[in-house]
């Protein structure tokens, strides 16, 4: 009998683009001082399979979260947030991807299945606030 793993594989064979995440201004932020922070996801189509068939295969970025490694969230392809202490924090965008497909001399098969992708890891150091006296 066949694996569940070789099962999916016969099922759908795509790949999409990646996940990227980046953010403004660059360089360290200072406690409390706005950051903004991008997800991207460039919509594609592919040649793939699907059940075993030829098929076109369309990627198209539907909704973007966050996680922070403070614990905060964010549900846009752009968030503006600040620190609030010092210390070294990670930032994760994960896209939610609409997936359409057609098989040859077919329509479109709009919106047949979603799915998530996580983008790279963004590592942001903030600093103490200068003082000047």
């Amino acid at each position: 009998a066949p694996s569940k793993a070789s099962e999916l594989s016969d099922i759908f064979r795509a790949s999409s683009e990646r996940a990227i995440a980046s953010w403004l201004p660059g360089g360290e932020l200072e406690v409390n001082e706005l950051g903004q922070f991008f997800a991207s996801f460039e919509s594609s189509e592919v040649s793939g399979f699907l059940l075993g068939k030829p098929a076109q295969i369309r990627f198209t970025s539907i909704a973007a979260s966050w996680s922070f490694s403070d614990g905060g969230q964010g549900n846009s392809f752009q968030v503006v947030r600040s620190f609030s202490e010092k210390g070294s924090y990670q930032a994760q965008a994960r896209i939610q991807v609409q997936i359409d497909y057609k098989y040859e001399s077919q329509p479109w098969v709009v919106a047949a299945h979603t799915a998530s992708i996580n983008s790279n890891l963004v590592l942001r150091s903030i600093r103490a606030m200068a003082i000047c006296a």
